[in-house]
């Protein structure tokens, strides 16, 4: 990923990813696309009814902003702002693609909007890779109780399962949201943090769908010395992950619990 500036005689600074080629709007398009999948989850999971479309993104990102085109094109036209998300998403890829084409360099914003600048009026400041953002709380404000567990949950929100039983365990839980897409080094991060502030393991609730996953963040919570691992498998069972609890039951030096509900 390029962070770059540009600017003209008649415009201020505009800072953020810089697309110079096809190649650059490649990366950029997975790394947006993976936001846009956490927002349509996040949707989803909203308890807000469908009346208030507009209250379902309080937070700017790309997806909000894309989403609330959605619903105002389906104010005036009608038609589920979901389904027609993929109409403004690809709205704006034709526009970037057309830009690059025609010899333009793009400069993106944090929440997605974008600019194009002529080759001259740019700055390269850096070129570091692409990461999701990490979400994550670290419960340190009693440090007489230190935190015990993180949560990790792949949504925007922790599910109400995990509040009210994670709660009898460890009032004092922390927690990662939308851990889908966080690399190994991110998980290493967060927790190496997690445990220099007291923490002790990792608790789960979840489908067991992603073994990958959830290979990658356990490998990672055990390089960095959290010996404590609760798994809470709510879809039954597969043979993904009977080998999964077999193989973490066989690591020394962990005390490793599951439980099906």
């Amino acid at each position: 990923m390029k962070i770059g500036v540009g600017s003209t005689n008649h415009s201020s600074e505009f800072k953020g990813i810089l697309l110079e080629d096809f190649t650059d709007l490649r990366d950029y398009i997975q790394f947006a696309n993976k936001e846009i999948e956490l927002g349509i989850r996040s949707v989803l999971k909203s308890p807000e009814p469908v009346s208030r479309w507009d209250h379902l993104c309080p937070y700017p990102s790309t997806f909000a902003a894309l989403f609330k085109l959605s619903v105002m094109d389906c104010e005036l036209n009608g038609g589920n702002p979901l389904l027609n998300l993929d109409k403004w998403t690809k709205r704006k890829y034709e526009g970037m693609f057309d830009s690059i084409q025609e010899g333009y360099c793009i400069i993106v914003n944090k929440v997605g909007g974008w600019c194009p600048f002529n080759s001259d009026d740019v700055e390269l400041l850096e070129n570091v890779g692409y990461e999701p953002n990490m979400n994550y709380f670290i419960n340190s404000r009693f440090k007489d109780q230190p935190t015990t567990f993180i949560n990790i949950e792949n949504d925007p929100e922790l599910e109400q399962y995990t509040r009210e039983h994670l709660y009898k365990l460890d009032n004092k839980y922390s927690y990662i949201r939308n851990a889908l897409h966080l690399t190994g080094d991110q998980f290493d991060i967060i927790f190496t943090e997690f445990k220099s502030k007291g923490g002790k393991g990792i608790w789960v609730y979840t489908t067991g769908m992603d073994t990958d996953q959830m290979r990658k963040y356990t490998n990672s919570a055990i390089e960095c010395g959290l010996t404590e691992f609760v798994f809470v498998f709510n879809s039954g069972t597969n043979m993904d992950i009977v080998d999964f609890v077999r193989d973490c039951g066989k690591i020394e030096g962990i005390n490793f619990k599951y439980s099906f509900v």
